[in-house]
């Protein structure tokens, strides 16, 4: 896998099991070096199209009025 934006979901899963197989890899070579990237690129997938909803009421618990 190229080290390019994720641009579909097809990338998006393929990038995932990537990161799985690679989930173990020691930091300090070049397989844990990869890990780190694809996980930054799958953050920035997933702040474009998963977004965390904001909740305006920290408890999160709505009282009816």
């Amino acid at each position: 896998m190229e080290n390019k934006p994720i641009r579909n979901e097809e990338e998006y899963k393929k990038t995932l099991k990537e990161i799985e197989l690679l989930w173990y890899s020691p930091y300090n070579t070049l397989e844990g070096k990869r890990i780190e990237m694809l996980v930054a690129l799958v953050e920035a997938y997933e702040t474009e199209h998963y977004p965390i909803p904001i909740i305006d009421n920290p408890n999160g618990v709505y009282e009816n009025t």
